[in-house]
């Protein structure tokens, strides 16, 4: 677990990285939830956090990360669980269905995939998230290049 939690920081210095941030906005707002998600290539990881989370580290493989967090007074917030299913489809229109899966740290919850990309592709991903209790599913669609 203590590999997740080191993963979980990883993948929050990348979100909110300057380059990142300046390329595509990592989070959108539904109803009481706040959905953060963001992609970027394997090989960006750190060998042990790789391993822990089983993803391969490689420059022709990406990540996609997904947290849904519920909204408390304040700026407190909750992570909770959701169905988070997505697929990316390049310029084409050829389309790779992600399988997300679910890891919990702590309280805190986290759905990710990993799948093949080439160097320099462009890639549209289209989510649908549904927070546990609700009866509409969140429906967006971001862009990344690898």
């Amino acid at each position: 677990m203590r590999r997740l939690v080191r993963y979980v920081v990883l993948m929050t210095a990348i979100a909110s990285s300057p380059q990142v941030m300046a390329a595509e906005p990592n989070q959108i707002n539904y109803k009481d939830y706040t959905i953060h998600f963001n992609a970027f290539p394997s090989d960006h990881l750190q060998p042990n956090m790789a391993k822990a989370v089983g993803i391969k580290r490689d420059a022709s493989r990406a990540v996609v990360t997904v947290v849904v967090n519920k909204n408390k007074t304040g700026n407190e917030t909750e992570s909770v669980k959701a169905n988070v299913n997505g697929n990316a489809f390049n310029l084409t229109g050829m389309m790779r269905k992600m399988k997300l899966r679910e890891l919990k740290d702590r309280g805190a919850i986290y759905y990710i995939s990993d799948f093949g990309v080439r160097n320099g592709e462009r890639l549209t991903f289209a989510l649908s998230v549904k927070p546990e209790g609700e009866a509409r599913e969140k429906e967006f669609k971001f862009t990344k290049q690898f």
